[in-house]
């Protein structure tokens, strides 16, 4: 069993990894905007968004992997309809990325190590 645990370790790693760096990012980039701009209250919201779910992955993987996922479907949609703006579709595209991309796959992480492990441990 220690062997199997092993073997999936780097997925655990990757994601967490992927996930504190995409975390630490946007709330670099929140406060240093909130700062420039004086609204504070970007600060709580996307602080909000992105450390919750990086605590829940930290905590429960698997559950966490979820709650990624789902995060980073919901901006992969919600963020160009929210926006709505003017920008070249390449823009929007790289900017939804940017977004969505390091939670999709440290969600998608998570989750097939969790599986991997149910199943060798059956």
């Amino acid at each position: 069993m220690e062997e199997t645990k092993n073997t999936y370790l780097w997925m655990k790693i990757a994601g967490r990894i992927l996930i504190s760096l995409w975390a630490a990012f946007w709330l670099y980039f929140a406060i240093g905007s909130s700062i420039y701009e004086k609204m504070f209250a970007d600060v709580i919201v996307i602080g909000i968004i992105v450390l919750i779910p990086t605590i829940i992955a930290w905590w429960k993987e698997y559950i966490g992997g979820w709650v990624l996922f789902i995060l980073s479907i919901i901006i992969l949609i919600g963020y160009p309809i929210i926006m709505n703006s003017k920008a070249p579709i390449g823009t929007r595209l790289l900017t939804d990325l940017m977004l969505s991309f390091c939670p999709l796959v440290a969600g998608l992480l998570f989750i097939i190590r969790y599986r991997k492990l149910k199943e060798q441990s059956l």
